[in-house]
């Protein structure tokens, strides 16, 4: 499919009823059990499940370690199920879990302890809700295959927790600033556990482990900052064009890393822009989702960014100006963090880095800057922006 290159881009459900007799007041519901953290899957099943427990296995080399273990193997229907792996592999353990979940995820860690999911419908994303996982494995001798992407994943909290205090700053609420804290610090703790040492694997696997786990603990604390970053929202984009094109993509945790650089760059300069001129062209954004994602114009109209009124408009664009010196002083905070993130991150590949050039291309990640609030909506500085009509100049 033949695109035009675009100027740079800056520096790089379920419902439930209840049938009950009116004479008799319903059960009470038991709240939601917490997901439980350990430091491998041996002490994860020993204290969820006794020996002779049914068990199914997800992404495990060795199965047959568990059946050494005293645990029964079977396909379906197990009594636990443990899966080691991506988005992919822990989304089917969810359909297929009938009795206990027990997660080692190699990216997207929060996911490990939370029951939202990103539920794909075509070239588009929502967030849905199903199995909460009882126990979440961060094993430092089990790391993931890549520890760049996975360090990626720990260095753009930040960028989720002002994406969050910036959107509900728009609707009136304020976020507490310990939330920004703790995600800030986690950050520089990595980053400084790591600086000078990425070569050591075994000392890496540690820290990016401690870091992990660190990661699913604030987001098991903070639920909402899972999707609220517009690198996630250009990054999940990315993903459906490399699919719709047949063409292989970088994994998420590197896609994420180097969408944060650039995503933070925008919104530096542009957090308190002019006032907007002309609303954005909804039909364009539909048509270019369809023509280059592969999207159904049926479904365009349920999850695109919704239409913002004037006065609610107006109503936000003065909140950012409220708000300016705030959010550019935390902004300018976030930058340098991640600055300092993004070296070591580089140094965790065997080449130093000097193949990050190639993941991603500067076309694609215009086209994904402008329609990503379209492919998956989140109260993000990216989506307000796409109300501002800043992203227009990105559609081709």
């Amino acid at each position: 499919m033949k695109r035009h290159a675009l100027p740079p881009p800056p520096a790089l459900d379920f419902d439930i009823t209840l049938d009950f007799d009116d004479e008799q007041p319903p059960t009470p519901t038991a709240p939601p059990h917490s997901t439980q953290l350990f430091g491998s899957i041996d002490s994860a099943l020993a204290a969820l499940a006794p020996q002779g427990s049914t068990l199914t296995v997800i992404g495990y080399a060795d199965t047959e370690r568990f059946a050494r273990r005293g645990y029964r193997l079977v396909d379906r229907d197990a009594d636990i199920t443990a899966v080691r792996g991506g988005v992919e592999d822990c989304e089917r353990a969810r359909r297929i879990t009938r009795g206990k979940l027990v997660v080692q995820p190699t990216e997207d860690f929060g996911g490990a302890v939370l029951p939202s999911y990103l539920a794909r419908d075509g070239a588009f994303f929502t967030v849905k809700h199903g199995v909460r996982p009882h126990a979440a494995v961060f094993d430092e001798n089990d790391p993931p295959e890549c520890l760049a992407a996975a360090f990626g994943e720990i260095a753009t909290l930040e960028l989720r927790a002002f994406d969050h205090s910036f959107g509900q700053m728009l609707r009136g609420n304020r976020v507490p600033r310990e939330m920004i804290s703790v995600a800030a610090k986690i950050v520089s703790d990595a980053t400084a556990a790591l600086k000078n040492r990425e070569k050591d694997a075994r000392h890496a696997a540690h820290a990016i482990a401690d870091g992990a786990r660190r990661v699913a603990e604030t987001m098991r604390a903070y639920p909402e900052l899972r999707f609220s970053s517009g690198a996630t929202q250009i990054a999940t984009a990315l993903r459906m064009l490399c699919t719709a094109e047949s063409r292989n993509t970088c994994r998420r945790g590197e896609a994420e890393m180097l969408l944060s650089r650039y995503v933070t760059e925008l919104y530096m300069k542009n957090i308190c822009g002019a006032p907007s001129l002309f609303p954005p062209d909804y039909n364009r954004h539909t048509e270019c989702v369809c023509k280059y994602f592969g999207g159904d114009p049926a479904r365009s109209c349920i999850y695109a960014a919704r239409v913002l009124s004037p006065e609610e408009l107006r109503l936000r664009e003065y909140r950012c100006r409220e708000f300016r010196d705030e959010y550019i002083r935390d902004l300018a905070a976030l930058r340098e963090r991640l600055n300092a993130a993004f070296a070591v991150f580089k140094r965790l590949y065997r080449d130093d880095g000097f193949g990050l050039s190639k993941l991603l291309d500067s076309v694609d990640v215009g086209i994904c800057t402008a329609v990503a609030p379209d492919v998956f909506p989140a109260d993000t500085a990216l989506t307000h922006f796409k109300h501002t009509g800043l992203l227009e100049k990105y559609l081709i």
